[in-house]
């Protein structure tokens, strides 16, 4: 074949490329013939579907929805295999007896140390260790003067004891001026009085903080440690009655809460939009009710199915991908109503059930075919895009959109031809007649719909339209949190700010990296965005040799004898110094257990932690992202480390998803043209099924605009489902005017039109339950939903009759062929 012949073959394919999608439903309509075939395979199916379905799980970290080749994840799996699971559960006990409180702080601790999932849990301070080595870890100049004072002998001459050794050796050091010692408890060990346990300093609101050995991202163990600690915390209750009240908080249990409520918010969610769902199909199909329930069955099974193969391809779900089955309900629906509503008219024309069964797939089939196949191809171009939420949903939206059609034009079908002789879905009504015995003249009102389409556009968008992303994460959580636990842990100072981690191979090099932190924290002096840098060797005193030098002056300038002929409360004071001046210099072996576990994690031979604790607020986006820029990347001469942890997660998160959501944008919309255009073989008839799509997104941006509600990775799953049904809409308004012909616009529009509004209403109550969710991240969905999908519903009724009615006046009732012929030679 040569190159002429080639192309010329290519040509000719490229022009019949139309009629795919009516070969394909050619072949469903085949597999009618076999309907309990089909329905034993369908129901196989759905059984193998329900047992993989058992197995699916919520993955809700953030590193979840990032790539696993990014940086900061292999750096965070790193971190948490070597600490042993990053975070921590909080108990707070408060009351007003101090002692009931240290019981209490006592008894979790010796009821949780040797849980298996427990790695460590802190109470105390450590403060015998610090007053053990009090002398090395006051001030080297405050040393300093004590030294010089006991060597002049200057405390001889008063008969006074010296306030200032006092203030230096008494149970409550001054504080020290240290920069380097923030590091969440360890901060209050030097710059605030030392205390026994953790908590204020009355005691009333002591703290017990658990660290797991596992990875707190799996939600599952999560709850089963924390109803553990709930047993605990009961038999508590049962051996120390009384005004106790025990409050939690951290990691652990905001992952429990946040993804945990999530889950069930979700479901909660589901259950009342399904509810709406039956009660508008109910309401529409009065006459033929057993139909519409019996649309249930293909779209359960659509969902099972592809939950089913989500399990086997990618494992689990998102946050993101979680709320898939809402977006598979409307436009799995789209298809049922559209099939049952086609089959009801048809019936009512007095036509046998194989005519109407015959028609809906061959005339009404080739719409649906092309609605979704083009929903599927918008979806599965998100595979491109690095942003793993966006990735996952993409494909897991593709495999839903081909379970729909299966399901819509093969089972669905198929229980109908089953149903119809046993009489259980009877039609009513009055007889309907073909359109084409009273054809009318051209549409006359194209320019009252062009009218309001610019009035509409005005109005929506006279503000501009939202293009800003939500940075702030409390404005994308629960309404309602623990925040009595958060407050008595503010009060304690004990905070719970995430810092980021770096992990070298040894004491050295983490001590390198500390310091090069820390000038450029004095570098950016106006806007610094690091409060602290913390490494296990800053636990160490600083000067220590030094201070044993002067300390050994000390001891030779003061006699025993000396000591016990001083006077009181001299000799005290004496005996202090005396008690606290046998001090060797301490290694990072000498520190205490709890803090080394800390920054060496349960292998101590592959390296240590530096902390990195921000001087802003992280729930704020661009602060998290400021952080960790100058954080993400330390270079030591020829050796680069890098920072990872949950903040700089974070921040790739939002980095990625801004720039992945405008590239997964145009690449959607390109693929729907282009699907377009292979449905409609014409340029303008695929910018006609295409600018209703992009007008009503425009028009949805516009009245978030207006509503001050912006864009964030909750919403954004609202915009495929106005999508696909916009899409549909547009799609189906085509080809039922194609099919009708010239000046049938008023037939369409009552007839179709009718169709799209009852499919667009039901869309919309699959996501109405996310509406009143207390949770701001759901309900933003639910709010952004039912406006877009209005709006994807309203431009097709608007445009598409304003460009046909337009066509027909303008070419006197004669369509283009370029418009209409491919279509009507492939039905024909």
């Amino acid at each position: 074949m040569d190159k002429w012949s080639f192309t010329s073959y290519f040509i000719t394919l490229f022009k019949r490329a139309h009629s795919v999608f009516t070969i394909i439903c050619k072949v469903f309509h085949l597999l009618h013939n076999r309907p309990r075939t089909v329905l034993a395979l369908a129901c196989l199916a759905t059984v193998w579907s329900l047992f993989q379905v058992r197995h699916l799980n919520i993955k809700t970290a953030f590193s979840d929805l990032l790539p696993g080749n990014f940086r900061s994840v292999e750096l965070l799996q790193r971190i948490e295999e070597k600490f042993g699971g990053l975070g921590n559960l909080a108990i707070v006990i408060h009351s007003d007896d101090p002692e009931a409180n240290k019981r209490a702080v006592h008894f979790f601790h010796e009821n949780l140390r040797s849980h298996p999932d427990v790695n460590f849990v802190e109470f105390r301070t450590e403060a015998d260790f610090y007053r053990q080595h009090k002398l090395l870890y006051i001030s080297l100049a405050d040393l300093e003067e004590v030294a010089s004072r006991v060597e002049t002998g200057f405390w001889l001459s008063e008969r006074k004891h010296n306030p200032l050794i006092i203030n230096l050796l008494d149970d409550n050091e001054r504080e020290v001026s240290w920069e380097a010692t923030s590091f969440d408890d360890l901060e209050k060990k030097y710059f605030s009085r030392l205390q026994e346990y953790l908590g204020t300093p009355d005691e009333k609101i002591l703290v017990v903080r658990v660290f797991p050995g596992f990875d707190i991202t799996d939600i599952q163990r999560s709850r089963r440690f924390f109803a553990d600690v709930r047993v605990v915390a009961e038999q508590l209750r049962l051996t120390a009655p009384g005004a106790m009240e025990i409050h939690y908080s951290g990691d652990v249990l905001n992952n429990i809460h946040n993804e945990g409520r999530l889950y069930s918010g979700i479901i909660t969610s589901g259950k009342q939009s399904l509810i709406w769902v039956a009660l508008f199909l109910l309401l529409y199909f009065i006459r033929i009710p057993f139909g519409a329930l019996l649309a249930g069955i293909p779209l359960l099974m659509a969902v099972a199915w592809t939950l089913a193969l989500t399990y086997v391809t990618i494992g689990h779900l998102s946050i993101i991908s979680a709320s898939l089955g809402f977006v598979l309900v409307g436009l799995g629906l789209d298809a049922s109503i559209h099939l049952l509503s086609r089959y009801r008219e048809e019936r009512l024309k007095r036509l046998s059930a194989q005519v109407a069964f015959e028609t809906i797939i061959l005339e009404t089939g080739p719409a649906i075919t092309t609605s979704v196949l083009i929903s599927a191809g918008a979806f599965l171009s998100l595979l491109v895009t690095d942003f793993k939420g966006f990735a996952e949903f993409g494909l897991m939206a593709g495999m839903g959109m081909l379970s729909t059609l299966i399901a819509s034009l093969v089972v669905y079908p198929c229980i109908l031809i089953l149903a119809e002789p046993a009489g259980l879905i009877p039609v009513f009504g009055k007889t309907l007649y073909n359109f084409n015995l009273f054809k009318s003249r051209p549409y006359p009102h194209w320019r009252i719909h062009a009218g309001i389409v610019l009035l509409l556009t005005s109005v929506f968008c006279l503000r501009g339209i939202q293009t800003h992303f939500e940075f702030s994460f409390d404005k994308l959580s629960f309404t309602s949190r623990n925040l009595a636990a958060d407050s008595l842990l503010h009060r304690a100072g004990v905070e719970l700010a995430p810092p980021a981690v770096v992990m070298t191979p040894n004491h050295d090099e983490a001590q390198r990296v500390a310091d090069k932190l820390r000038r450029r924290k004095a570098v950016d002096s106006l806007t610094p965005t690091i409060q602290t840098v913390m490494t296990l060797s800053d636990l160490l005193p600083a000067d220590q040799d030094e201070k044993l030098a002067l300390i050994e002056k000390i001891k030779a300038a003061v006699p025993p004898g000396t000591i016990e002929s001083a006077r009181e409360p001299l000799r005290s004071n004496l005996i202090k110094l005396r008690d606290s001046w046998d001090v060797r210099k301490l290694e990072v072996e000498d520190l205490p257990e709890i803090y080394r576990r800390k920054f060496l994690g349960r292998d101590a031979e592959s390296g240590q932690f530096t902390f990195i604790f921000p001087s802003q607020d992280l729930r704020q986006g661009w602060s998290l992202m400021a952080f960790a820029n100058d954080v993400r990347d330390i270079r030591l001469d020829d050796t680069v480390y890098h920072a990872s942890g949950v903040p700089v997660v974070q921040a790739d998160l939002l980095s990625l998803i801004i720039p992945d959501t405008g590239q997964a944008a145009m690449l959607a919309l390109g693929i729907i043209f282009l699907l377009c255009f292979l449905d409609t073989r014409s340029i303008k008839g695929a910018v006609v099924l295409a600018v209703p799509v992009l007008v009503g997104i425009i028009w949805t941006l516009g009245i978030m605009k207006w509503a001050d509600m912006r864009l964030n990775y909750y919403n954004l799953m609202a915009f495929p489902a106005m999508l696909g049904l916009g899409i549909n809409n547009s799609v189906h308004l085509y080809h039922r005017y194609v099919e009708e012909g010239k000046g049938s616009l008023f037939f369409v529009l009552r007839r179709t039109g009718e169709i799209i509004t009852v499919a667009s209403l039901v869309g919309m109550a699959a996501f109405f339950g996310f509406i009143f969710s207390d949770h701001s991240g759901l309900a933003s969905l639910g709010i952004t939903a039912v406006v877009g999908i209005s709006m994807s519903l309203l431009a097709p009724l608007l445009i598409m009759p304003l460009v046909f009615g337009f066509m027909e006046e303008k070419h006197l009732g004669k369509m283009p062929d370029a418009w209409d012929s491919p279509l009507a030679s492939a039905d024909a």
